[in-house]
């Protein structure tokens, strides 16, 4: 076998670059050249039956296999030998670290869409039917009327009619009742009723919740409230102004916690303002309403006697 050496010779020096190449030269060497190669020397196969050994070489191999070697200490057996004391789960505890930190809270999703409207609700129940007024009885006055009429004849004057109280003087003037049917008319009890709100809806506070004009004019005598849905939780409170100014003073127009009426009212209302002029602005304040349910439905009823 031959091989081909190539020999460089470098110079290095001042002013000359490290390891420039001066002269390349290259030799061919014959590695058999007066060389005797030896025998193949033996396997460790070889060695060992050599040295005693009997079997094959697949049996020798396995010989060369040790014994198994005994079970090393657990963890936990040298958890223990160190000095520690507990159990399996103890020992877990104590290898165990703690909790690492919480990571920061993700951005935010997007807004998710509109839900469809929800169906609409059922129709609520009708409201109770309004108090009645109380007729105004003219018996009395009727009788007084019927007893001192006289019919009269042999008058003979257009003017004057058939049926007037006993002993009146007749001239040419008409007898006139005008009177006694102003004391009729006085006595007739009108009661004026007007809404606040829908049947349905809670009522909220606030001034002026709706503006009325009367019809008429009246002296009011009494007033009451009444509500669909009863409030719940505490008292709603109403104030009922004329031209701006409460008719009430210390004690406003209440319908009690879980009651429908003011008639049931702990605390009567305290009307001072009584004449309710014709045209005259009434106007309607929410002062209170119930706390837990607010209430619906609210009636307000003027009672009095035209004037």
């Amino acid at each position: 076998m031959s091989y081909i050496v190539e020999i460089q010779e470098i110079a290095n020096g001042v002013g000359i670059a490290i390891d420039s190449i001066v002269t390349s030269y290259t030799v061919e060497v014959d590695s058999n050249a007066g060389i005797t190669l030896g025998k193949d020397g033996a396997s460790a196969y070889d060695v060992a039956v050599a040295d005693g050994f009997v079997g094959t070489e697949s049996e020798w191999l396995d010989s060369l296999v040790g014994a198994t070697g005994v079970d090393g200490d657990s963890a936990y057996d040298v958890w223990i030998a160190e000095g520690n004391v507990g159990n399996t789960s103890d020992f877990i505890n104590a290898i165990t670290g703690d909790d690492g930190r919480a990571g920061v809270d993700g951005v935010d999703g997007a807004q998710g869409i509109q839900g469809i409207q929800g169906i609409q609700g059922i129709q609520g129940v009708a409201g109770t039917d309004g108090i009645d007024a109380t007729p105004y009885d003219d018996t009395a006055i009727q009788a007084e009327v019927d007893l001192n009429t006289a019919k009269i004849s042999n008058v003979d004057h257009p003017l004057v009619e058939t049926a007037v109280p006993s002993g009146a003087v007749f001239t040419d003037t008409i007898y006139d009742d005008t009177a006694i049917q102003a004391e009729v008319d006085a006595n007739k009890v009108v009661v004026y009723s007007f809404a606040v709100g829908d049947e349905t809806t809670d009522i909220t506070t606030g001034g002026a919740k709706t503006t009325i004009r009367m019809p008429y004019a009246m002296t009011l005598t009494s007033i009451r409230a009444s509500a669909t849905t009863a409030p719940v939780g505490s008292t709603i409170i109403i104030d009922v102004n004329l031209g701006g100014t409460s008719i009430f003073t210390t004690n406003l127009l209440t319908i009690d916690a879980t009651e429908k009426t003011s008639v049931t009212a702990a605390t009567a209302a305290n009307i001072t303002t009584t004449a309710l002029t014709d045209d005259g602005e009434i106007t309607v304040d929410i002062d209170q309403i119930g706390s837990t349910t607010a209430g619906t439905g609210i009636k307000i009823y003027l009672i009095g006697t035209r004037t």
